[in-house]
């Protein structure tokens, strides 16, 4: 495990219990294969689940890895056509197709277990995320394993922030979503057609929007370069503020 120290809402803790047992009981039992077929496929005899927790673009990202069977795509689908889920012509991205799983009952487990299948409580265990306004991922590679990657919103969790003015009016951000707060030159402004105005930072033109107009808020500063701007990230995207 790492990231054991990530502070989170006791309410979310009780809600992910369920869906990280079930992930992590899965990783292991439909997984990780057997001693003898890892050492035949050239890996270690024994198998791993990671499982890790961060803060990362405005968001807590909890992982589950494990270095076993990856998921089997074809299966998948041929089990999905049999439950009359998809058809033969239904076109599938491959994480659409490892979102199956998360359909109720569905299961390609061959053999039974207490927790055999890699879909057992699967869609109990999105639906509680889900309600937290979070999201969940799988990412599977032949010969790497299979990843479940659960991201959830920092307003969910424990976290610092800073408060800003605009005109009257106050603001919060988090202080983990905050990545610079700079003062602004002309040449560092540009703008598009449309009048949409881009923002310079670190060689890179990234989208600004002004919170006054946003909000309608008359600002104390008339000129950006009175001002300053926030760069903030979420997810994989950057914007900045004024």
């Amino acid at each position: 495990m790492s990231g054991e120290d990530t502070e989170l809402d006791r309410t979310v803790t009780e809600k992910l219990a369920d869906p990280l047992m079930h992930i992590v009981k899965n990783a292991v039992d439909r997984g990780i294969e057997p001693e003898i077929e890892r050492i035949a496929k050239g890996r270690s005899a024994a198998g791993s689940v990671h499982l890790s927790a961060s803060h990362s673009g405005g968001n807590i990202v909890i992982s589950v890895v494990d270095d076993g069977k990856e998921l089997d795509g074809d299966k998948l689908r041929k089990k999905a056509i049999e439950k009359g889920m998809i058809t033969e012509s239904t076109q599938l991205s491959p994480n659409e197709i490892y979102n199956l799983i998360f359909h109720p009952g569905f299961s390609t487990a061959e053999k039974v277990t207490d927790i055999s299948g890699r879909s057992v409580g699967m869609d109990v265990g999105r639906n509680n995320i889900e309600s937290m306004r979070g999201q969940v991922r799988i990412d599977s590679e032949l010969g790497k394993g299979t990843t479940f990657t659960i991201e959830l919103p920092l307003t969910l969790a424990i976290i610092k922030d800073i408060e800003v003015v605009v005109g009257t009016e106050r603001f919060i951000i988090p202080t983990l979503s905050i990545l610079e707060f700079m003062k602004v030159s002309p040449e560092m402004l540009s703008s598009t057609v449309g009048k949409l105005e881009n923002f310079l930072f670190r060689e890179y033109f990234l989208p600004l929007c002004r919170i006054s107009e946003l909000y309608n808020i008359e600002p104390i500063a008339k000129e950006i370069t009175d001002g300053i701007v926030v760069v903030v990230e979420s997810g994989r995207e950057q914007v900045s503020f004024y």
